[in-house]
């Protein structure tokens, strides 16, 4: 009953042309395997910049991510409009280093759920130290697109 129920699952999201972005365990209870219980579903890996699983959990459910890039074509006359963000990889690998760093319960403690919301700060403000470009910045030739 449970192959028939996990084929059935399967077959249900990939008829929708979905694809499973994480394939690493999320979940990690005390005395139990590791499983795969948490996932994020895309129908289009076009814009998929990078999607992954933090090893630093907040509860038995590892933090799970995708980054996506989502901008929209512009009209030739808002060809003006500048990136905010700037998801290049080294502006990547050196956000992924610092998470690692910054996510040592040796530095701060276990996470908890009771300390979700300071986790979720911490994760934003890490986003924007390294991705936001800054506004100086965006009027350097190097920034701009010259098609």
């Amino acid at each position: 009953a449970v192959v028939s129920t996990q084929s059935g699952h399967y077959g249900r999201v990939y008829g929708h042309n979905m694809i499973p972005l994480i394939s690493l365990a999320t979940h990690e209870k005390p005395d139990c395997n590791p499983s795969l219980i948490d996932n994020i579903l895309i129908n289009s890996t076009e814009c998929l910049i990078n999607a992954g699983v933090f090893t630093s959990g907040v509860s038995h459910h590892l933090p799970i991510f995708c980054f996506l890039d989502c901008s929209v074509s512009q009209s030739p006359e808002k060809s003006n409009n500048m990136p905010k963000y700037d998801y290049c990889e080294s502006n990547m690998n050196n956000f992924l280093y610092d998470i690692e760093a910054w996510a040592n319960p040796c530095d701060h403690g276990v996470f908890s759920e009771e300390k979700f919301d300071v986790y979720v700060e911490s994760f934003k403000e890490k986003i924007e130290t390294h991705f936001k470009i800054n506004e100086t910045d965006m009027n350097k030739t190097s920034r701009r697109n010259a098609f």
